[in-house]
């Protein structure tokens, strides 16, 4: 199959600068560590994997070492060269567990495959490459030349990351749908210009001599487990075994290196050099049945920004914005808020929670002043007068509504003049003519404090009135899969033609991207 594809353009700029490269998240409820017995005894389970690669070594291990054999099952192993094809096999029950790239995996979610991803193989990096002798130097070079890459791919979607980052519309790049097989042909044969790929494949051009990596084309992928809805709900038993197992190859392999690499280089019938050098673009050391929170999600914010994240119940919304406030700091990548790394949080950040979260035993005044250097009473009151409380100054919480004290919260939030204002589903639990007042409430402290804004919610209609820009957030490995500018008027008609338009489109595409809503 040949043709070209074209990407959604989305540019973004920088004041806040969020790379997660992974984010976990251990002990799930879907695997409770006891009690698990199988509804339905299996006697074949049909293994799948989306190409070769070395990521996933640890099945390969497992399955030459004979590991599986203790279940009592009988195995096979089929591959894929396409998506298209591995949706049509697990949709036809032809598959039972896949090991596949993060993307790759929900994408065949996506397009109706009944699949539920359980675990991690590895993580790796993909790169971009060009021929030894090109004259591409950087990613801006790419415009206007051809460059080859597999449909619904993790290097796919990297691809799209990489422009998004350089702020390059991808239509100025032609990007040629292939298979891994046919792309060699055509990278080899000079036909098209560069080639974004996963290892081993990047690693036998360049160890080959035909190729070099493109500086900037990196990206950070997770190579997942999935298997059936059906077999997971009817076989957790065995699905534990097996991701103990795999787990167990992991901890071989940490041991017996040298060994691993030379079976892995006889199963995927490549050279040891290659093996070794794309060894080195891995870690397999990640707990097999560790869930992926976040996954390879990058955004930057302008300041004085509005913007909003939407996105399915579960997703990761509120665990990024607590990895961007310091609060979480067990992940992998960075944050640069004003160009520097956050690790802790800083009062140049402020924090609203769904909950007011208010101390009862202080007063309005009190729980404002919570948490700041100087008890500056005029800062203050002109907070409390902003939202409307300098006459409940002196009262406790007890004797608020609802909608008072969140207001007292959001006060409090902006008590440090934050230059960015972290907010988690905010006005969720308040009646509908009040979350209407706080919002333009926000509005209005916001553009007179010139405040940057990250807001979570799964109100599309608070989400266009307030927002600048829209971001959609894809289910678990979470990363950004769409953006939306709003070009409304600041002063909001939510009556309008143009805002239910809007409201429509978003609620439409959430509705066929995620078929969550």
């Amino acid at each position: 199959m040949n043709g070209e594809i074209h990407l959604k353009e989305n540019k973004m700029s920088n004041v806040l600068n969020v790379n997660i490269k992974r984010k976990m998240f251990k002990h799930s409820s879907d695997f409770p560590l006891k009690n698990q017995k199988d509804k339905v005894k299996l006697t074949r389970l049909t293994f799948g994997t989306a190409s070769k690669a070395v990521d996933y070594a640890p099945y390969y291990i497992a399955k030459v070492m004979n590991w599986f054999d203790k279940l009592g099952i009988e195995i096979e192993h089929k591959e894929f060269t396409t998506i298209t094809d591995l949706v049509d096999a697990i949709s036809k029950g032809k598959v039972d567990m896949v090991f596949g790239a993060d993307s790759a995996l929900i994408t065949a979610q996506q397009q109706g495959a009944s699949l539920k991803i359980i675990g991690i193989n590895s993580s790796l990096t993909q790169d971009i490459i060009v021929r030894k002798d090109s004259k591409i130097n950087k990613v801006d070079d790419l415009i206007g030349k051809k460059l080859a890459v597999l449909k619904g791919t993790s290097s796919h979607f990297g691809v799209l990351r990489v422009l998004e980052n350089r702020e390059i519309k991808q239509e100025k790049v032609r990007l040629v749908n292939l298979t891994p097989e046919d792309a060699k042909k055509q990278f080899e044969t000079k036909n098209v210009d560069a080639w974004a790929v996963w290892p081993p494949y990047i690693d036998e051009q360049i160890i080959n001599g035909n190729a070099r990596i493109l500086p900037r084309g990196e990206v950070y992928i997770a190579s997942m487990i999935g298997v059936r809805e059906e077999l997971f709900t009817q076989n957790k038993e065995t699905i534990l075994d097996i991701l103990g197992i795999l787990d167990n190859a992991k901890k071989w392999i940490k041991v017996n290196e040298s060994t691993a690499q030379k079976k892995i280089s006889s199963v995927l019938k490549i050279s040891i050099d290659i093996v070794k050098t794309s060894w080195k673009r891995h870690d397999f050391q990640i707990d097999t049945s560790n869930n992926v929170v976040i996954a390879d999600l990058s955004l930057d914010i302008r300041p004085n920004e509005f913007i909003t994240i939407l996105g399915p119940s579960g997703c990761g919304k509120t665990t990024l914005l607590k990895i961007i406030s310091g609060l979480d700091t067990d992940y992998r990548g960075s944050i640069l808020f004003k160009k520097k790394e956050i690790n802790k949080p800083t009062k140049e950040q402020g924090f609203m929670f769904q909950e007011h979260r208010l101390l009862p035993w202080l007063t309005v005044r009190e729980n404002v002043q919570f948490g700041i250097d100087t008890k500056d009473e005029k800062l203050v009151l002109d907070l409390l007068h902003l939202v409307g409380l300098e006459k409940f100054v002196n009262s406790y919480p007890n004797q608020l509504s609802g909608g008072m004290a969140q207001r007292v919260a959001l006060a409090r939030a902006l008590v440090n003049i934050p230059d960015l204002i972290l907010l988690d589903e905010p006005f969720s639990s308040l009646d509908v003519i009040t979350k209407r007042s706080l919002q333009n409430k926000l509005l209005e402290i916001t553009k007179k404090k010139k405040t940057t804004a990250l807001m979570v919610t799964h109100d599309i209609e608070e989400a266009v009135y307030l927002s600048d820009k829209i971001l959609i957030m894809s289910s678990r490995p979470a990363s950004i899969i769409k953006s939306y500018k709003i070009d409304l008027p600041k002063d909001r008609d939510r009556q309008s033609k143009e805002f239910s338009n809007i409201v429509s489109k978003i609620h439409e595409d959430l509705s066929n991207e995620l078929k969550l809503i």
